[in-house]
């Protein structure tokens, strides 16, 4: 469970930066107002299509043991994180 909550919190970051980073640079769009746009669409998103996701998960369990899967999740997010650090 950890490994794809990390996964997902960098990956949402990730976007979130590509999206709004150029309208807060500039100033167009305060950062705490692009957070809570993000925070919201995240939420909506979750609620909405959730469910698509975790049928998706459900289906990998099913075929892969668990802790490949952690750590697959924990050396994706790794990977994410240490590319962002590096642009």
């Amino acid at each position: 469970m950890s490994g794809g909550v990390f996964l997902g919190w960098t990956l949402g970051a990730n976007d979130a930066a590509n999206v709004f980073g150029a309208a807060v640079a500039s100033r167009i769009i305060t950062f705490r107002r692009a957070a809570a746009l993000c925070s919201a669409a995240v939420l909506a998103g979750a609620y909405w299509q959730g469910q698509a996701g975790m049928d998706t998960y459900r289906g990998l369990i099913a075929e892969q043991e668990l802790v490949v899967l952690l750590v697959t999740a924990l050396a994706a997010g790794v990977t994410a994180v240490t590319a962002a650090m590096m642009t």
